[in-house]
């Protein structure tokens, strides 16, 4: 179609179509390259308005990896459209844009004004697809901020609206987003999710989507101590075109070498990116090759920096619980125990409500392991060890 198409508004608007699709499928270089053709074409004719819907599509293509580069993109067309008429879908899907970018850069706040921001354009336009994509996407901000009753009701809400419409794409990502938070907090109801978030990606061809249920399921899996369906997954994982799940799963190769003693594989470093949780991942797996040679300087090196890493992107909720506990023991392992409380100190210090079930099992079993460390009284030590094991067990995870 391009290719007879000469009109230069005509063209814009197919690259953004094309940029649309080839994100659906999970080409997102194709997606990129697409909708940045539809950014310059529509400047070119002056459609402030088609250029902003090009500038959302080219900062969304780009999160995960950029994501400073993906708010500079979006936000001065954010802002160029305030107030202007007929700009309610561009602005609509450049909030979206700044909200996951902002997401990635571990900045709630900002995350959730936009989110906000998303509802209320959702709701004047009228269209179940966006107040699905607004509904999960502040669903997704408040879990991170830290109210999770919230994020939940606000989550299965926007599923429910995706269902009714036979809506693939905004179901998979409640479904996905849902898996994520759940895996601290209900291990079975996660694995449900990512499940059914995985069963409509794949109908839909939704290749990004999919990647994200296929790495949310293998989180579940690994917690519950069955390696060998995560190490069915990994040659998947490992070609995910996606950049945030193929950081986690080269992490998972590393983990599953480790498990076999096997050697482990070394970095690749083909993943830039600005992902606060992503980094996360990667400082994790650099932790397991310290580890495993027995450099301790290097590894306690590595821990606070990844714990500010995980508190920067999703605070103690998603991967924490599968990713803090390392930490701590890394510290016991090497005799540090003013490290190790410190990286204790996020879950001592966080409300009650506001710990996942699996990070306050974990927590008494590392207070436990602490306490036993430091000399303590042996019977305090013995007591946190087995009520954060017995916790684990109850939820279905290994220690």
């Amino acid at each position: 179609a391009l290719d007879r198409t000469q009109d230069e508004a005509d063209r814009a608007r197919l690259h953004l179509f094309a940029a649309d699709v080839g994100d659906t499928a999970g080409h997102l270089a194709e997606a990129r390259a697409h909708a940045e053709a539809a950014l310059t074409l529509f400047d070119r004719v002056q459609d402030a308005v088609g250029a902003g819907r090009a500038a959302a599509a080219l900062s969304y293509s780009t999160v995960g990896g950029n994501n400073a580069t993906a708010v500079a993109i979006a936000e001065p067309r954010w802002l160029a459209l305030e107030g202007v008429a007929g700009s309610g879908q561009a602005r609509f899907e450049l909030a979206r844009a700044l909200s996951s970018a902002h997401a990635g850069l571990g900045e709630f706040d900002i995350q959730v004004r936009y989110a906000g921001q998303m509802v209320i354009l959702a709701e004047a336009l009228g269209d179940p697809e966006a107040l699905a994509y607004a509904l999960a996407s502040l669903g997704t901000a408040y879990f991170g901020s830290g109210a999770h009753h919230t994020g939940v009701i606000l989550l299965e809400h926007a599923a429910e609206i995706a269902r009714e419409h036979d809506l693939p794409i905004p179901l998979a990502r409640a479904l996905t987003n849902l898996a994520a938070f759940l895996n601290g907090r209900d291990l079975g109801a996660a694995l449900q999710y990512a499940e059914q978030s995985r069963d409509v990606a794949r109908r839909a061809g939704l290749q990004a989507r999919l990647e994200s249920s296929l790495l949310n399921g293998a989180v579940s899996l690994w917690c519950s101590g069955r390696l060998a369906e995560v190490a069915e997954r990994l040659p998947e994982g490992l070609v995910a075109t996606d950049p945030q799940s193929r950081i986690a799963w080269r992490t998972f190769e590393v983990w599953l070498a480790e498990a076999r003693g096997e050697p482990l594989p070394g970095p690749v470093g083909d993943d830039e990116t600005d992902s606060e949780n992503s980094l996360a991942w990667l400082g994790m797996a650099d932790l397991a090759r310290a580890r495993a040679v027995g450099d301790h300087g290097e590894a306690v090196r590595l821990a606070p920096i990844i714990l500010e890493h995980l508190i920067a992107g999703t605070g103690i909720e998603d991967d924490f619980f599968l990713l803090w506990p390392v930490l701590v023991l890394t510290a016991l392992d090497a005799g540090d125990l003013g490290l190790a409380e410190r990286l204790l100190a996020p879950v001592a210090t966080a409300r009650p409500g506001q710990r996942p079930h699996a990070v306050t099992a974990q927590w008494h079993r590392l207070l436990g392991l602490l306490a036993a460390a430091r000399g303590d009284d042996p019977e305090v030590a013995e007591r946190e060890m087995l009520a954060g094991i017995d916790a684990l067990a109850a939820f279905g995870a290994v220690a």
